[in-house]
């Protein structure tokens, strides 16, 4: 369970956190996730924060063995 926080920027960066943990644990977690974290990244502005959601997602896509999906994701980043 998250907790509620209305600050964006400690949102997005607490995203990005949760995102980053789940990439370890759970691959579909982090899937469902993905969408969400890149919001909050791009609400504030934050490209460098976008970029690492890219390269998480990026990650977790090759390690469910989706190769041209990881490529795709790295491209955007």
């Amino acid at each position: 369970m998250r907790p509620q926080v209305t600050d964006p920027h400690a949102r997005a960066v607490l995203l990005r956190a949760e995102l980053t943990i789940w990439s370890r644990l759970d691959l579909a977690r982090a899937v469902a996730l993905e969408p969400e974290a890149i919001a909050a990244a791009e609400a504030i502005g934050d490209h460098d924060g976008v970029a690492m959601v890219l390269a998480i997602a990026a990650f977790v896509a090759y390690r469910s063995g989706e190769v041209r999906r990881c490529r795709e994701i790295a491209e955007r980043a």
